[in-house]
Order: C-alpha cells, then structure tokens, then sequence
C-alpha cells in the first residue's frame, strides 16, 4: 500500500501509489475552483433559487465524489465515484445552458463556467474509464 502525501494545499490526501495521482489531484483543484465559479455565478444571477441551489449543489457533489474517490483504495469502487462526480457535472452542464437560454446570469461567468465544466466532464470520463 502507498504512503499519502500532503504535497498539496487540500484537506483531502490522494494515494500516491499510482501514476494517475497529480491527474486526480488536478482534477480536484479544478472542481474547487469550479465551485468558487460557481459561487459567484449564483451570487449575479437573477434565476430562480431551485435552479441555483441545484447548480451549488451539483458542483459541490462534484468536488466531494473526486475526493471520495481519492480515498478508494478498490479500483471499481473509485471509477463508480468518478462516474457519479461526472453525472453531477453533466447537471451543471445542463444548468448552465438553462441559465444561458434565459440569460439570466452574466454571460462571462457563464462562458468560463462553460468552459470549466467541459473540461471536468472530458476529465472525468477519463478517470472513469481507468
């Protein structure tokens, strides 16, 4: 069994003991900075709350399930963790397009949104299949 590091500024620790750690580490920044995204979106926006607060939490769920599956030590049980943090961020993803059609959010933040969510989705699908 590999040792932890600490390398990182996270409260969560990922296994160092396979290549893929810094991917996953990475991984997870983005999905904070996404919920800091996120945050100020919601804060703008004048959508209505169930739309905001399901995309708060969707972008959360994404960062807690890269965590969990940091913390995995079975390889079946991390890629179900990685699946499901994708599914939540395929909500954002559909979130935000409802946001754009509306145009109810600043259309900088939703673009970088955009943006970010992609990546973590492709990112994700990734980490999944492995």
């Amino acid at each position: 069994m590999g040792r932890q590091t600490d390398e990182h500024r996270f409260a969560v620790l990922f296994r160092d003991d396979n290549p893929h750690a810094k991917e996953r580490v990475g991984v997870y920044e983005e999905a904070l900075a996404f919920t800091v995204l996120i945050d100020e979106l919601v804060e703008k926006s004048e959508a209505r709350f169930h739309l905001k607060d399901l995309l708060d939490k969707s972008a959360t769920a994404v960062a807690m399930r890269i965590a969990q599956a940091g913390a995995e030590l079975n390889k079946l049980d991390r890629r179900r963790q990685y699946r499901v943090a994708r599914r939540a961020a395929t909500d954002c993803a559909a979130v935000l397009d409802i946001l754009a059609r509306r145009a109810t959010g600043s259309p900088a933040l939703l673009g970088a949104a955009k943006r970010a969510i992609i990546s973590l989705v492709a990112q994700l699908a990734t980490l999944a299949a492995r």
